[in-house]
């Protein structure tokens, strides 16, 4: 969890500098400042070391870090596995960042969405994004609205619709539906 909290320090400063995609957030995609800073939506840089300089700096083991699963290890040695991308944190039900998903912003890249891989702290067959917000809304509507995308998600929030979870780039499971279950059954 700390390495995961010093990657979203590190996403969070590097949306502050970059004005291009601030703006994209705020005027491209309609989000508010409180949703960017209240769901923890950052940047990672154009770097291939950004994140693992820091990580190395902090002393974590090697094992930590590749475990975290922000980190790849390619022919070349190790690099950052998010470079360029919007960031969404995934945090679990207690408010811990267990993951990431980066969304590119470069209309050639192909892969549009890039999310976490398993880790010994996140399990996409059993992660709701924004359940950690909407837990309390659901419960009190007695009902959740399901979505597709971390943007979906965001829009709806800011616009009076807290009942909502995404999947996380994945099918509804019996894992998501246990969980939503614990609050509402509609």
């Amino acid at each position: 969890y700390e390495i995961h909290d010093i990657a979203w320090d590190y996403f969070r400063e590097s949306l502050t500098k970059s004005k291009k995609h601030h703006q994209y957030l705020l005027k491209d995609r309609g989000l508010s400042i409180d949703t960017i800073r209240d769901f923890q939506v950052g940047l990672s840089p154009d770097s291939w070391q950004g994140l693992l300089d820091i990580l190395r700096d902090k002393k974590f083991s090697s094992e930590a870090i590749k475990k975290s699963g922000l980190i790849i290890s390619g022919e070349k040695g190790y690099f950052d596995r998010f470079r360029n991308r919007v960031m969404f944190s995934l945090t679990n039900e207690r408010g811990k960042i267990c993951g990431f998903a980066g969304r590119s912003l470069d209309p050639k890249d192909t892969a549009k969405y890039m999310n976490s891989p398993e880790s010994p702290i996140y399990h996409k067959s059993n992660f709701l994004y924004g359940l950690n917000k909407s837990k309390n809304y659901i419960h009190k509507k007695d009902q959740a609205l399901v979505v597709e995308g971390y943007l979906d998600l965001l829009q709806l929030y800011q616009n009076d619709f807290q009942h909502v979870v995404a999947v996380s780039g994945t099918a509804f499971t019996q894992q998501h539906a246990k969980k939503l279950k614990r609050y509402s059954e509609n």
